[in-house]
């Protein structure tokens, strides 16, 4: 693969990611992230006024057991349809009726693990992030240091997440300022690149 990368004319990567030291010709790109739309105000019936949460895994297969997660006073959470569940605290999230990213930029925090997509698109839509610990993933450092600078975000171990004893943790990672919201750049300057690549190749 790192021959194959080396013989590319321009090396795009999206911030945040691997550096990639030993690759040569790299560019550094902005973040690529959707923009959502807020509808906090129409979720109202489903938070009852409450803060909402949206526990969100990405594509890894993780089903939690959110029906053993203490209540959080001032919390509901938005949990995916596939899950079968369904209590005055859980909601499968199919119920607001809106896009996955209209649900990240609507909600107060989103429950995850490390994942580019999900982390881009909190921090570009200005909402919090609260992340299970990924150690033996070798991307982890890059993005944690990414958030850390660009949404208010705290991690926590996988028993924290399992065991569902947020309630300190939610207080503390929404008391946190919010930084300034990035803009997802990346995808246009990628297109840029590459029409003016293909362009000088049929000049």
């Amino acid at each position: 693969m790192l021959d194959a990368y080396k013989l590319a004319s321009e090396f795009l990567i999206f911030t945040p990611g691997l550096p990639m030291d030993n690759v040569p010709n790299t560019r550094l790109l902005g973040p690529s992230a959707r923009l959502g739309v807020n509808h906090c105000h129409s979720l109202v019936s489903l938070s009852m006024g409450d803060r909402l949460g949206l526990v969100a895994f990405g594509g890894i297969a993780t089903r939690l057991p959110v029906e053993g997660w203490p209540s959080i006073p001032g919390w509901r959470f938005l949990v995916p349809p596939e899950w079968n569940t369904a209590t005055d605290r859980l909601i499968p999230w199919d119920r607001a009726g809106l896009s996955f990213v209209d649900l990240i930029a609507s909600v107060d925090a989103v429950i995850t693990k490390p994942g580019y997509g999900t982390f881009t698109e909190a921090a570009c839509n200005g909402t919090a992030v609260l992340a299970q610990v990924r150690p033996d993933w070798p991307e982890t450092p890059y993005f944690e240091s990414w958030m850390a600078k660009n949404a208010r975000f705290l991690t926590v171990p996988e028993r924290t997440i399992h065991s569902g004893d947020l309630a300190e943790v939610l207080e503390d990672l929404l008391l946190q300022p919010r930084p300034p919201v990035p803009k997802p750049s990346g995808v246009a300057e990628a297109c840029d690149i590459i029409l003016k690549t293909l362009n000088k190749q049929h000049m």
